[in-house]
């Protein structure tokens, strides 16, 4: 049983190479180049790279699916590592999530805005603000825009009058 340890299984002999990469991941091609480019170039080459894994990655997949369905290999034989598919779930999630958040705080930046605004236009208002316009001359005429009095403002004026009556009575 120890003589298998640390061997993944794969569906093929121990013996056999795997075909990975034909060649080397980091760019040798490359003069000399600074610190930006080489990191610029060195990102392009492995995304080439990937480019080309996937697309024989994909062609396998399309032979796999034209043979017979007996004779067609299950797609979880494809699955290096669940780990990875998890990770990758994990990530996607995670981005969800944010965008999630994101697409909240901006629902609730809006509703709030019109809100006080409908609140500052419509409901503090005694009436519209109306425009007249003359048909045969030039002139208008304007309505002006009248706040409505809150409680506060009741409240202040009711008691105003009760230290009036207040000090007059004092003063008989």
């Amino acid at each position: 049983m120890n003589e298998f340890k640390g061997i993944v299984a794969t569906g093929r002999p121990p013996s056999s190479p795997l075909p990975l990469r034909t060649k080397p991941l980091l760019p040798r091609s490359i003069p000399r180049l600074g610190g930006v480019a080489f990191a610029v170039a060195t990102k392009n080459e492995i995304l080439n790279t990937v480019a080309e894994y996937r697309k024989q990655f994909e062609a396998i997949l399309a032979r796999n699916q034209a043979l017979p369905e007996s004779q067609r290999i299950p797609m979880e034989c494809f699955d290096l590592d669940e780990r990875i598919t998890a990770d990758l779930k994990r990530e996607l999630q995670a981005e969800m999530d944010l965008v999630k958040r994101k697409t909240a705080f901006d629902v609730e930046k809006a509703r709030l805005s019109g809100e006080k605004l409908r609140k500052f236009f419509l409901e503090e208002m005694e009436s519209m603000p109306i425009e007249v316009l003359g048909v045969r001359i030039e002139t208008s005429v304007k309505s002006f825009r009248i706040g409505k009095l809150n409680d506060e403002y009741f409240q202040t004026v009711a008691d105003l009058e009760e230290r009036i009556e207040a000090e007059e009575a004092r003063r008989r």
